[in-house]
């Protein structure tokens, strides 16, 4: 049985307030499929770091921000994420 995530009561004020013209919709507790995040991650894996041995002294840290930023900043692969079929409740 899953347990319903909670709201705010502030939050549901707001949603009230809009009269209709915001839906909420409750996601599963784990869905990863459902969630463009994971598909940086699953980028992250297949093309960044672990794909590319550290150099002496290079900071793990570091090389993973560069490649988020480099993620950041290619609008094409950004939007791919949110176009895959499974997340289409993200498609405005």
């Amino acid at each position: 049985m899953a347990i319903p995530a909670t709201k705010p009561k502030v939050v549901q004020r707001y949603v009230e307030s809009l009269e209709g013209r915001l839906e909420l919709h409750p996601l599963p507790t784990y869905a990863p499929d459902l969630n463009p995040d994971e598909f940086v991650w699953g980028y992250m894996k297949n093309n960044g770091v672990s794909k590319k041995p550290l150099k002496q002294g290079e900071s793990l840290r570091k090389r993973v921000e560069e490649d988020l930023i480099k993620i950041q900043f290619n609008r094409p692969l950004v939007r791919s994420f949110f176009g895959a079929k499974s997340v289409a409740y993200a498609a405005a």
